[in-house]
């Protein structure tokens, strides 16, 4: 047993009360904190100093909105080593790269997890090139469209509060602003959990536009690769099982197969355009290929 672990099996109640308090919030003041596990200042005090001499209180940080901050996309990037006698040097290696925020050890497939955060799907792109020039590793990308936070307010606090109704504007809009003079609770949660949602909303909207990036640049390539081997630019088979299998994808989701065809029809106006700019740049715009 490590003295980490010794240490951890002499906690009591009220340490976990202080250390559940700390995580929820970083500022509590020690009046706060006393209150809570219904212990004197002093008392309360030397429990915090020596669970940080201790090593179970390693730090406190302020939480950032990322995307206000300059930084919204984030993605989690697992990375498996060509040479397996380069492993441990690894994150040693990456430990100054901008951009990743940490660097962890994990069981499976891949040796380590990288979580990374930047500016751009561009930004990402290039973090990747400067992983791949500072170790021989494999890298396989999950970018992130929802953040799940804890600091939500927690459910039970409106069994001690009051409501109100509160009726709709009357032009059929409500603007909905969680720094708004809400004057009850129940409102004011609800708000804030609707920004939680938004904020989910709007990642994945981000994550979509990133992945048809990518779509169109891949698409593209397909059609130079086409016209390079002298085939025909239409695969009409590839289209029907393509429009085939979104259906299904979207009727397994909930969803109306439809939208598959308006997935299409939008697919195909926007690669319309991609290769009307490039062709009016005068560069070769390769074969006009939807579906690949």
């Amino acid at each position: 047993m490590t003295d980490h672990e010794a240490d951890a099996c002499v906690l009591d109640s009220k340490d976990r009360i202080i250390l559940d308090s700390l995580e929820h919030d970083g500022r509590m003041t020690l009046a706060q904190l006393a209150a809570a596990t219904s212990l004197s200042v002093s008392a309360t005090q030397s429990r915090v100093q020596k669970l940080e001499h201790k090593g179970v209180i390693t730090g406190y940080k302020a939480i950032l909105d990322h995307e206000k901050s300059g930084q919204p996309v984030s993605a989690y990037i697992s990375l498996t080593p060509l040479d397996y006698a380069e492993a441990p040097v690894i994150p040693e290696k990456l430990r100054d790269v901008d951009g990743i925020i940490s660097c962890d050890a994990v069981s499976g497939s891949s040796n380590y997890l990288l979580m990374v955060r930047v500016a751009s799907t561009h930004e990402l792109e290039t973090l990747l090139n400067t992983i791949h020039a500072a170790v021989p590793v494999s890298t396989d990308t999950t970018m992130c469209y929802a953040a799940i936070s804890r600091s939500e307010p927690r459910r039970g606090m409106l069994n001690t509060m009051t409501t109100e109704h509160h009726e709709p504007c009357a032009d059929g809009e409500t603007v909905i602003d969680s720094e708004g003079d809400w004057r009850d609770a129940e409102t004011k949660q609800i708000v804030q959990r609707i920004e939680v949602l938004r904020q989910s909303i709007d990642n994945i909207d981000m994550a979509i536009v990133a992945l048809l990036a990518e779509r169109f640049k891949a698409t593209t390539q397909v059609g130079v690769l086409k016209a390079e081997a002298g085939f025909a630019p239409a695969d009409y088979t590839r289209e029907e099982y393509q429009i085939d299998r979104l259906q299904r994808i979207a009727q397994g989701a909930g969803l109306d197969p439809q939208i598959a065809l308006m997935y299409k029809e939008f697919v195909v106006t926007e690669a319309k355009k991609r290769h009307k700019r490039i062709a009016d740049a005068g560069d070769d715009p390769g074969v006009l290929d939807i579906f690949a």
